[in-house]
């Protein structure tokens, strides 16, 4: 496929049922946004999400360990094991494909408890080890791994973190976080498009889950937590 617009199309012709995963992801951010709320995305990168949908919500902030190329106020240089926030003072944190990077999941998350409000709401999504794509990934060798991403999915070298995979299956989800409780789970098909057996692999994989009821099997799971 050449380009993701022609690989959505031609999943839609067989299947109108489908939904891309960042579609699902922002339709559940829309969602939850509103103009009261206080809004901050963790590992937010170039912080296109934020300056996207800020004006849902009544303050909206991104925050990664690295600056966006581009000068953006709506941002801030900060660790998610430091957040530059003040006790029960946000709504809402995302997390985009951010907790598999994440090794000590409860000490490392204290902070993202500690700044969100009481019902406050945390709405992630990540992969899902259920998936036998992911789960090979896993155990290869992260130099290894390293050269399939940069070379098949197109994934820059700099954009490649050492991944833990400790909170990426349906049973970690339920199991929860220290201070959070889960609300909502879904899981999602990712159709990549970068190379054309990948993308017909995962075509079919995703036809498979569905016509056999395994959605637990899909590629990714999005979550949405509640603080207690």
């Amino acid at each position: 496929m050449k380009s993701q617009e022609q690989a959505e199309k031609y999943i839609l012709k067989l299947d109108r049922s489908f939904v891309p995963r960042w579609t699902v992801f922002k339709q559940r951010l829309s969602s939850i946004l509103t103009s009261d709320l206080v809004w901050v995305d963790c590992g937010c990168g170039e912080n296109y999400l934020i300056n996207e949908y800020s004006p849902l919500a009544k303050k909206a902030i991104g925050v990664d360990v690295i600056k966006p190329q581009v000068k953006d106020d709506l941002f801030i240089k900060a660790d998610i094991k430091s957040l530059p926030f003040e006790d029960n003072s946000v709504d809402l944190i995302t997390l985009k494909f951010v907790i598999e990077h994440i090794d000590d999941i409860d000490n490392d998350f204290r902070d993202i408890v500690r700044v969100l409000k009481k019902d406050g709401k945390l709405l992630l999504i990540t992969t899902n080890l259920c998936n036998p794509f992911i789960a090979l990934a896993r155990i290869i060798p992260y130099k290894i791994k390293n050269k399939i991403i940069t070379s098949v999915f197109k994934v820059k070298d700099e954009d490649v973190f050492p991944t833990y995979h400790h909170f990426n299956s349906p049973g970690r989800f339920k199991k929860s976080i220290k201070g959070l409780a889960l609300k909502e789970m879904e899981f999602i098909s990712d159709i990549n498009f970068t190379n054309n057996f990948v993308f017909i692999l995962f075509l079919g994989w995703h036809f498979i889950t569905k016509l056999f009821g395994l959605k637990f099997l899909r590629t990714n799971i999005i979550g949405v937590f509640v603080k207690e």
